[in-house]
């Protein structure tokens, strides 16, 4: 009896022991855990109150990184490498220069995120909760494809993209809140009108029937001056008054490996591309008036001849179909103008050991 006994007594020391333990293991995890939590969430600086926390400011400092060490390198011919970030180039240390920089996008964001806050557009500016935003949106996400809902976008959102997204709608609902409230005089939009013209301008049309000769460098194919001959053939034609679209067919239809006739519109919604690839003709054709033909027009080995058929010009829209974007381009600048205002104004302040520290870590640590 007595040896069962202690026996059982062992055994209850064994697993108070064990549990003793166990509990030390998960708690040395919890007090991890929440030192990294604590870590992260440490104030590097301020903005008017709003905390800029040290995962936060670390998201800018590595999205800045690349554009920091291009400019040294373009600079100063600086390499990356060990000492590269603490290496003084005439004065300019890009350790600094970075935090500089990142301070200054940190300040706008944080502007612009109390802005959210007074205007009811956002709860918390806190990276803290963002993170909580994002986790939940996730969850979100994960419920609706295991439920075979549609998803918009990834199946789990980025924290960098989901960020971005958030800050850029955020900027959109503070614009059209101010705009909405804010009053652009007639005479501000008629003055605007007035010294902006060339931006109303919409732009003219032509439209052409082209004929090409395609020419070789190559003892393949028609030659240049091959290419010359038959042109001039077709223009002397044109010149005792044949009609230009019944003799160019011709051409084309009797031998359409040689010739090519098409019929080409040239206007606002072209115009981008026809800079890029036939600048030449597009300009041509712009010049010309209706039923005038062009003269010989070579670009990219082809001699061509334009005739325009319909035309277009460049007209000044009026003001009354433009008044309301006019009035949305004020308000956006009167809102970038606010915005500055607050930026230039806000109480900026640092807590230089943290911004080091979390520099360095981000930065110098591999």
């Amino acid at each position: 009896m007595t040896m069962k006994k202690a026996r059982n007594s062992r055994l209850a020391i064994g697993l108070w022991c064990f549990i003793v333990i166990l509990a030390s293991i998960l708690l040395s995890g919890s007090i991890q855990l929440n030192r990294e939590d604590s870590a992260n969430a440490v104030s590097v600086a301020s903005v008017d109150g709003e905390v800029v926390e040290a995962s936060e400011f670390s998201v800018f400092l590595l999205a800045e990184r690349a554009k920091i060490l291009a400019y040294f390198q373009h600079t100063y011919g600086a390499e990356d490498g060990p000492k590269f970030w603490t290496t003084s180039f005439q004065g300019e240390v890009p350790l600094e220069k970075i935090t500089k920089d990142v301070l200054q996008k940190v300040t706008m964001v944080k502007v612009q995120q109390s802005l959210g806050i007074q205007y009811g557009h956002l709860r918390d500016a806190s990276y803290t909760a963002f993170l909580e935003e994002l986790r939940i949106e996730n969850d979100r996400r994960t419920k609706d494809a295991g439920s075979g809902k549609p998803i918009y976008g990834p199946k789990q959102m980025d924290a960098k993209v989901y960020y971005e997204m958030r800050q850029s709608q955020l900027l959109e609902d503070l614009k059209r809140k101010m705009n909405s409230s804010a009053t652009i005089k007639e005479e501000e939009i008629k003055a605007y009108y007035d010294a902006n013209q060339r931006d109303f301008v919409k732009a003219g049309m032509s439209k052409v029937n082209m004929f090409s000769i395609p020419y070789s460098l190559t003892n393949e194919g028609t030659s240049k001056i091959g290419a010359e001959h038959q042109l001039q053939d077709v223009i002397e034609k044109l010149e005792v008054g044949e009609d230009f679209k019944t003799v160019t067919e011709l051409y084309c239809k009797n031998q359409p490996s040689t010739y090519s006739c098409k019929e080409q519109v040239f206007d606002a919604r072209s115009a981008r591309m026809d800079v890029m690839t036939r600048p030449a003709i597009a300009l041509a054709a712009k010049s010309l008036q209706k039923g005038e033909i062009s003269g010989v027009i070579e670009e990219h080995q082809t001699l061509n001849l334009l005739q325009c058929m319909e035309k277009q010009e460049d007209a000044l829209l009026p003001l009354d179909e433009v008044r309301k974007g006019i009035a949305q381009k004020l308000g956006d600048q009167a809102f970038d103008r606010f915005l500055q205002d607050k930026v230039s104004q806000a109480e900026l302040i640092v807590n230089d050991e943290v911004l080091k520290s979390v520099a360095a870590k981000v930065l110098l640590e591999k």
